[in-house]
């Protein structure tokens, strides 16, 4: 009992012994009222969809980063040119720099690149190279030509530039003093004194000038031989040649040459332009120690003797010039025949064509004349510095045949051949001659040459002359290992190349098989290109064998429309 209770008077107690307080405590109301809660509810709820969009609109703002994409093409880009030839000191790339666009959508790494092109190699032949590999790559490539020696090239990811490449020709022409015409002023009048001293031209050659450069100038070389008879001894001619030639920088040298003669070197500027080599002669004429392409003009020269009697003599009947696939195992150059894609070559809708080139044009003589009376859906390839060259083009044309330059090429003992030492610029003096020897020539095909042929430096310098020119190239395939149609068509030149020799072997049993054999390589492949030479059996069995294309539905055509 409390202090306040009264006596007799009790606390009040509640059912179980708990207190009043408990019920007074589960009687409280809730702390908020539902509406609240739902408020709160929906409070969330906005305040995550802020996110959301404040997230979204985020994304939407930031650039595409496009820097590894670009850093790979660049690589691309750097791999491509090294891989053709393109020395790693010409190529110049300035490190790729952060680059975005006016609206930030994007950000990549921009590069430029500046790159000195090699002689031997093009302008368009390289940029033709970046836009082939670039486009597989899904990369867009515009160009502008700021002149004849330079392009800019941009590359495109999307819409972005990423990349230009400065295309830059190395100049085969330094800036130093150009004496050509002062050479070639030399030579002429070496030639003009050797007549006015009464040398017979027949006993003259003349070499085609070949340019020379150094540090300190431009100029030609001319070479003479000159074959003195007993009536003019060879001191004389050297004292008056040697007297005759004047110029105030001209300087005139003689001295012993190794087959017993003398040689006689005149300079300009202290450049040697000409140099003469006599040799001494009893004085009779001996016309087979001679190259065949001068015996007409020996025969002219020398005017007691009749030009028709020097050439049934001397110059060689076509069956002795070495052919080009002379020494050469056909079965070691001859192509796998192969049936087109898609249908057998025996189809009779298939069409079916053969080019046959006749090589080694330019003699004359009876062989041409029966050449010439044959179908004008032949082609002839005609070699240069050879009597009868330019005759034969012009009356070939006339007639309705095809004309190709069969150039002559390394170990072919030639006047005017290319081989795999020369320079780019004495390849293309060498060609523009043989083609002014040929005129109305379409194409070129190689004579010899399984050196030449072989090495792809020097077909690229070669094969650039022919490009300028617009011309076709036919691979003779004289060498297993040729690489001259490959690297025509990565130049972009139309190209074939033969599938069969007709005439490897000199005899008309063999010439017919091999004809047999054109005829099954046809009914293969769909086409084929044969090669044959001017050689009275090959006329013979030419004749003989034409016919039988028709009778086996096979059409007989031009080369140039087989190149591809």
């Amino acid at each position: 009992m409390t202090e306040d209770a009264k006596p007799g008077q009790q606390t009040p107690q509640v059912a179980g012994g708990a207190p009043a307080a408990q019920d007074a405590a589960a009687a409280r109301p809730f702390p908020c009222s539902w509406l609240t809660l739902g408020l709160g509810f929906v409070g969330l709820f906005a305040a995550a969809a802020i996110c959301v969009v404040v997230t979204a609109r985020f994304l939407s703002l930031r650039p595409v980063n496009l820097r590894q994409e670009t850093d790979a093409l660049a690589n691309s880009v750097q791999e491509i040119l090294l891989s053709n030839l393109i020395p790693s000191d010409r190529i110049r790339c300035e490190p790729g720099r952060s680059t975005a666009d006016d609206q930030r959508k994007a950000i990549w790494h921009f590069y430029a690149f500046d790159v000195e092109v090699p002689e031997t190699l093009s302008l368009s032949g390289v940029e033709d190279l970046i836009r082939r590999n670039m486009n597989r790559r899904e990369v867009a490539v515009t160009g502008t030509a700021e002149n004849d020696r330079q392009r800019e090239l941009g590359l495109f990811l999307g819409k972005y530039r990423f990349a230009i490449i400065r295309l830059t020709a190395l100049s085969s022409k330094p800036q130093h003093a150009d004496i050509r015409d002062a050479a070639k002023r030399i030579a002429d009048q070496v030639g003009a004194h050797l007549r006015d001293l009464g040398v017979a031209p027949a006993f003259v050659s003349r070499a085609d000038p070949v340019e020379q450069e150094d540090l300190e100038a431009r100029w030609t070389h001319t070479h003479f031989d000159v074959t003195a008879a007993s009536t003019t001894p060879i001191k004389d001619l050297v004292s008056q040649l040697t007297t005759g030639l004047t110029g105030d920088q001209a300087q005139v040298t003689a001295r012993p040459a190794a087959n017993g003669g003398t040689t006689l070197e005149a300079t300009y500027a202290g450049k040697p332009c000409v140099t003469v080599t006599f040799t001494s002669d009893t004085g009779a004429v001996k016309p087979s120690n001679l190259p065949p392409v001068q015996l007409p003009t020996l025969a002219q020269a020398i005017r007691e003797l009749d030009l028709n009697d020097v050439l049934s003599i001397a110059l060689p009947k076509p069956e002795e010039i070495e052919l080009e696939s002379s020494g050469v195992q056909e079965s070691d150059v001859s192509k796998d025949i192969e049936e087109p894609p898609g249908a057998s070559a025996s189809d009779a809708a298939l069409p079916r064509k053969v080019a046959i080139i006749v090589d080694d044009g330019g003699y004359g003589g009876q062989v041409t004349e029966d050449i010439l009376a044959l179908d004008p859906h032949l082609t002839l390839a005609v070699l240069p510095n050879t009597p009868s060259a330019a005759d034969t083009a012009v009356r070939a044309k006339a007639l309705g045949f095809e004309v190709l330059l069969h150039m002559p090429m390394s170990k072919a003992e030639f006047p005017g051949r290319i081989s795999t030492e020369m320079t780019a610029k004495q390849i293309r003096n060498l060609t523009d001659n043989a083609l002014g020897h040929v005129p109305g020539a379409v194409g070129v095909n190689n004579h010899a040459g399984s050196a030449f042929t072989a090495d792809e430096m020097a077909m690229r310098r070669f094969l650039e002359v022919i490009k300028d020119k617009s011309l076709f190239f036919v691979d003779s395939r004289t060498t297993a290992n040729t690489k001259a149609y490959d690297t025509a068509k990565a130049m972009g030149i139309r190209a074939a190349s033969r599938d069969v020799f007709l005439d490897h072997e000199n005899s008309l049993p063999y010439i017919r098989a091999q004809f047999d054999r054109l005829i099954h390589v046809v009914e293969k492949q769909g086409t084929a290109v044969a090669i044959c030479h001017f050689r009275a059996h090959t006329a013979k069995v030419l004749a003989e064998m034409l016919p039988k294309f028709k009778e086996k539905g096979i059409e007989l055509a031009h080369v140039s429309e087989l190149v591809q």
